[in-house]
């Protein structure tokens, strides 16, 4: 018979039985001798119990030099080295009630505070006067002190450069044109508002004689106490800035009388100046062309009426009738003819012009009182006094002499200034009453007589025209 294919695979047979048997991928079993299976004991691996055992007889071996806990599980030192003990856990380092106390640090170890960051000092608020308006009087100083200073050297140097920049700087903080974070505001300026005008009118003047001479003035600059040239552009920054100053309330009613005089002094004395003259009309460094001239005759004008007319009435009428008692000299005058006979009808031309402020004041006054009563808040005691200054410097000339003639005629200048004084006491007394004007000469102290005599003699006696007495109120 064929044998069938079950029975045609004699030797595979064992193979597949092994093979089934080894399902696992452990190692084949093989047989061994007596010998082998010794020799295969001894050199066996150790069991995990063994791993531990040894561990723990090392851990026994290694404990001789280090450490061992008793009961109660505190550490104690066996090894002859000393090491520095650890500190115990949180857990068991004091009770929640016990304060703690802070670790002592180690022998080689230094503390070090952090370093404290210390601020500097705030910087301390910067002085306007200080920072401003010394810089404008430095400028006036120094040509004073240095009479060998040209004025071309003037002009060049940091005095001048930061005067001019303390103008501008003034004329910024009134026209509001400053940044947000500016040190001064306008409300400085209306603190400093008499100082700010008396160092600006002192700049004015100055500016009428710094520049280099070409001829036409008659000195030689500012050293030399001469007429000097004109600087143009110092007297337009001060004029403009002094008309921005002067639109603002809260600085003009600030204003008192010795700084309305500082400035009025300087613009009607400048407005006589021989070289604005129409006539003339040389285009130089000095008189600036006649153009020129007219621009700063026109912005003299405004900035007298300006001040005299924005500022306080008693104010303005106390300074102007100042200035007629005690006229200021006129200003230095050029080399020339016409210059020369131009000084000597100064006094009487700086009286007309200051008259007719005094009647520009008081108009202003009468049509600014809505309720029909002008000169009502109008502070008399000061405008008394200069009225009493006024009519007491020309006294002894409307007096006459000593053999009892008629009076002596007044001169021009002083004839207009009473006439001036005259006009504004019939102002007063027609509005207030005499009676009024009377008990605010009494609560003044016009020098040594009392005041109501004062003001009777003001009223009914001294205040006369050419010697005549004023017809009564």
């Amino acid at each position: 018979k064929t044998p069938t294919p079950s029975r045609a695979r004699p030797t595979s047979r064992p193979e597949t039985t092994t093979s089934k048997k080894s399902k696992s991928p452990g190692p084949s079993k093989s047989r061994t001798t007596g010998a082998e299976k010794d020799s295969s004991k001894k050199s066996k691996t150790p069991t995990p119990s063994k791993f531990r055992a040894g561990t723990d007889a090392t851990k026994k071996t290694k404990a001789k030099n280090t450490s061992t806990k008793d009961s109660e599980g505190e550490e104690t030192t066996k090894s002859k080295s000393a090491r520095p003990k650890t500190p115990p856990p949180a857990s068991e380092a004091a009770p929640e009630d016990a304060p703690v106390e802070p670790t002592p640090p180690a022998a080689d170890q230094t503390t070090t505070d952090p370093p404290q960051v210390v601020e500097p000092p705030a910087p301390p608020p910067l002085n306007f006067e200080t920072e401003v308006l010394a810089r404008l009087d430095a400028l006036v100083l120094t040509s004073g002190a240095d009479p060998s200073l040209s004025a071309a050297d003037l002009l060049s140097s940091e005095a001048y450069l930061s005067a001019k920049d303390s103008i501008k700087c003034v004329h910024a903080l009134a026209s509001g044109t400053v940044p947000p974070d500016f040190p001064f505001d306008r409300g400085t300026l209306a603190r400093h508002a008499n100082p700010t005008v008396q160092s600006l009118a002192r700049c004015l003047d100055f500016a009428f004689g710094c520049a280099p001479d070409d001829g036409d003035g008659g000195g030689g600059g500012p050293g030399g106490g001469g007429a000097g040239g004109m600087d143009v552009q110092l007297q337009s920054v001060c004029l403009a800035t002094l008309m921005v100053l002067f639109r603002l309330p809260d600085v003009c009613r600030e204003l008192e009388p010795p700084a309305l005089g500082a400035l009025l002094a300087c613009t009607c004395t400048r407005l006589l100046d021989p070289r604005l003259a129409p006539t003339n009309a040389a285009p130089s460094s000095s008189s600036a062309g006649s153009a020129t001239n007219a621009q700063v005759v026109s912005a003299l004008n405004k900035v007298a009426l300006l001040c005299a007319a924005k500022a306080p009435r008693h104010a303005s009428f106390a300074a102007l009738l100042q200035l007629l008692a005690s006229p200021p000299p006129p200003p230095p005058p050029p080399a020339t003819a016409a210059a020369l006979a131009a000084a000597e009808a100064f006094p009487a031309k700086l009286a007309s012009i200051l008259g007719k402020l005094i009647q520009r004041v008081a108009a202003e006054e009468v049509e600014a009182s809505s309720a029909g009563a002008p000169f009502k808040t109008v502070d008399l005691p000061p405008v008394l006094r200069a009225l009493d200054q006024l009519f007491a410097a020309t006294d002894d000339n409307a007096e006459g002499g000593n053999n009892g003639g008629p009076p002596a005629p007044l001169p021009a200048a002083q004839q207009r200034g009473r006439e001036a004084g005259v006009g504004l006491l019939r102002k007063l007394v027609s509005h207030l009453g005499a009676d009024a004007v009377r008990a605010a000469a009494a609560a003044a102290t016009l020098g040594d007589q009392s005041g109501a005599s004062a003001g009777d003699a003001a009223i009914s006696g001294q205040a006369r025209t050419g010697g005549r007495p004023p017809p009564p109120p």
